[in-house]
């Protein structure tokens, strides 16, 4: 198995890291002999090779290539880049600047996925009797969305890049959580009647996962 070692100063322990595009990573101190490394690595070998088979089941990452499309928020754009300072589009031309890309892409789907999103949530929660208190957009990265409380529902701008009917999952999901705060057999049943196929979805869901930081590298 191949994998490469990296030696830390103040590190104590043993680590091993499976990166976004399929690489080993072993992180070790400093004077850490090499065959402690590789008891490690074997020790965690059906883990390693575990993670391994996720990451590379994961859907590939948009390109922001000149001329590639790019999808989000219900649309897929083709890529342009200009001299300005702001990301806009006109029609289903996406124009980036080519400094300070990512913050200025990152505004610029939040506000596309808003207008996206509110609509969508206020559609489903209308069809299937779900009332909440307010629907936001944030910046999570380790989860799609969540329910609060007082139900409020706070979407993950990360959304706007997966498929329409995988964002629909996720809204009923949380619209569920409006009625059902856990995840218990009222919930799946709730959630049943109106995603009969959810668990499929749920799968498929998994292999964005690495979305949740796209932008965010």
């Amino acid at each position: 198995m191949q994998y490469q070692t990296i030696r830390q100063k103040g590190r104590k322990n043993i680590t091993i890291q499976i990166t976004s595009d399929a690489r080993v990573l072993v992180k070790a101190p400093p004077y850490t002999d090499e065959q402690a490394i590789k008891n490690a690595v074997i020790s965690k070998a059906d883990w390693i090779a575990k993670n391994l088979s996720k990451v590379k089941n994961r859907v590939k990452l948009p390109s922001l290539e000149e001329g590639s499309s790019l999808y989000f928020a219900g649309v897929t754009y083709t890529v342009r880049y200009h001299n300005g300072k702001k990301a806009y589009a006109i029609g289903e031309v996406l124009y980036l600047p080519k400094n300070n890309l990512n913050k200025q892409l990152e505004k610029f789907v939040k506000q596309k996925f808003e207008e996206y999103i509110k609509p969508l949530t206020n559609q489903y929660a209308s069809a299937y009797g779900f009332t909440y208190t307010a629907v936001k957009v944030g910046s999570a990265r380790s989860r799609w969305a969540c329910c609060t409380g007082d139900n409020q529902i706070i979407y993950s701008y990360s959304m706007a890049f997966i498929p329409h009917v995988l964002c629909v999952y996720v809204v009923c999901h949380e619209l569920c959580h409006t009625v059902h705060k856990n995840h218990g057999k009222l919930y799946y049943g709730e959630l049943c009647k109106i995603v009969p196929n959810y668990k499929t979805l749920r799968q498929e869901l998994k292999k964005y996962s690495g979305f949740c930081t796209f932008l965010r590298q």
